[in-house]
């Protein structure tokens, strides 16, 4: 499990230049790609389904007869590669996408006289004296601002992208620090909602 967890992170950093998720903070760690930790789990998982889970889906499966079982797999099967290929095609143009939402929030930001800077430190700036965890609490444009700039997000990111770059706290483009800073403030903008 470690080894294709290795695999799949070198192979879509190399693929969408991005690094989904990252062990470094983790001691133990390969090249942030793996931890100790995330062996230890995965070793732990494995027994427990080997031994306890497989056998009762063993007994089940069992009782389905043999031709049923086949047509199963098939659908499972062709189910895994249409939600792998939906997957890679709404994340293919993520950069682009994240470039034209970057151009749109500067030109509203210049329009106001201002100039945005990415990363999620832009809410502390930004909205320095009213910091609060809860968006009710904010003042009315404050508020303002981070609905235009979730509405952008929405209309700029397909649902895909939107939901990678939720599922992802840990998300770094590994060329591109702007793009990286962007997420940053993407994911502060969604833990506002």
């Amino acid at each position: 499990a470690c080894m294709l967890e290795y695999v799949t992170s070198w192979g879509m950093e190399k693929l969408f230049h991005a690094r989904w998720w990252d062990y470094s903070h983790r001691r133990f760690n390969i090249q942030g790609r793996i931890c100790l930790l995330g062996a230890i789990v995965f070793g732990l998982l494995g027994v427990l389904i080997t031994d306890v889970i497989q056998p009762e889906v063993n007994r089940i499966t069992q009782m389905i007869p043999l031709p049923v079982v086949h047509w199963m797999c098939v659908i499972f099967m062709a189910l895994i590669v249409a939600d792998t290929i939906i997957t890679v095609l709404g994340i293919i143009d993520l950069a682009d996408n994240l470039a034209k939402f970057s151009e749109t929030v500067q030109a509203y930001a210049e329009k106001a006289g201002d100039s945005l800077q990415w990363g999620k430190d832009i809410f502390r700036d930004k909205f320095r004296d009213k910091v609060q965890d809860r968006v009710q609490d904010w003042s009315d444009s404050s508020q303002e601002i981070l609905a235009n700039m979730q509405a952008t997000a929405a209309s700029i990111l397909n649902k895909q992208q939107r939901r990678m770059i939720n599922a992802f706290p840990r998300l770094r483009f590994t060329d591109s620090i702007k793009y990286s800073k962007i997420i940053e403030t993407l994911h502060e903008m969604l833990r506002r909602k």
